[in-house]
This record gives structure tokens, sequence and C-alpha cells, in this order.
């Protein structure tokens, strides 16, 4: 079973549309059971998760990890920092690198 298959049902509706007590229980037993079923599931999520688990971009952890990038480049936060047109690959993967390095190994 793919859960995208009337994944429908478990949207958040609008505060005009909200469902009594009863109708949201069904749905959550519904989903439950739609996931105890399913082979696979796959979970689509932005860079507020990461902000939710405690990890910050900016700041002190900023400086300590990229204070160096902010010296020579301007470069103020580690989300824009992602954006910023560095002049070749050595620079961009210097970058990413220590992104993908700190995110992966240091605590927020």
């Amino acid at each position: 079973m793919f859960l995208t298959n009337g994944m429908r049902k478990f949207t958040r509706k609008s505060s005009n549309d909200m469902r009594n007590q009863s109708d949201q229980s069904n749905q959550l037993i519904q989903l439950s059971k739609a996931l105890d079923e399913a082979d696979h599931v796959m979970v689509g999520a932005g860079s507020g998760l990461s902000t939710a688990a405690g990890y910050t971009y900016g700041g002190k952890r900023f400086q300590q990890l990229f204070g160096d990038f902010a010296a020579q480049y301007g470069i103020e936060d580690m989300y824009p920092g992602g954006f910023y047109p560095f002049e070749n690959f050595e620079e961009y993967w210097a970058w990413w690198g220590r992104h993908i390095y700190s995110t992966v190994t240091c605590r927020p």
C-alpha cells in the first residue's frame, strides 16, 4: 500500500471546515491503520524541522563554524550562505562540506 492513496482524507482543514471530535478521532484511527499497513512512508519536511530540533543558523554557532566565511564574504547566517555566488567550486564545496559536516556531527 502506498500511503498517498487517499491522503487527502488526512489533510488539515481550514477553520471554517473543522470537523467535530468524533470525525477527528475516526481520522486518526484511519491514519494509524494506513501507517500500519504501509510498506513505506515518505515524510516531506522543510527547514522548520531542523529549527524545531534546536538547530540555529546564525549567532554564536554560526560564528564558531563559519566565522572565516563571514569575515571574507560578509555572510551573516548559514541559510543565505547556501545561496552565495562563490567564485569557484573549491569555495562552494568548502562551504557546503562544512555545512553538511556541522549539521550531521555538531549538536545544536
